[in-house]
């Protein structure tokens, strides 16, 4: 597992768009999981995916974080979790290091 962060500098409409973006994000050679609070990508050749995208409640992070390592688990695939400016929860980061990305 790996945590990756990306500081943005876009704001205001540009800032809303790249939200959008990630949370429909769809990319050749992966499964697209868009969830109500998430967008995971699991490759379709059997190497890992990735969280694009992440938006939740403070209070559901644990378990969220929790159902990502579950899901992968069970695929048997590694995965990253990409954090960037506007993901929610604020800090998400710190719970993640918890879980050993």
């Amino acid at each position: 597992m790996l945590i990756r962060g990306v500081a943005s500098e876009q704001t205001g409409r540009d800032e809303k768009f790249a939200l959008h973006e990630r949370s429909t994000l769809v990319l050749p050679g992966f499964d697209s999981f868009r969830l109500t609070y998430l967008t995971r990508l699991v490759s379709q050749a059997g190497f890992g995916g990735f969280i694009a995208y992440s938006s939740f409640q403070a209070e559901d992070v644990d378990e969220a974080i929790r159902t990502e390592i579950a899901f992968f688990s069970r695929l048997g695939r590694t995965f990253e979790w990409q954090i960037y400016d506007g993901d929610l929860p604020i800090g998400i980061a710190d719970n993640l290091l918890q879980y050993g990305f």
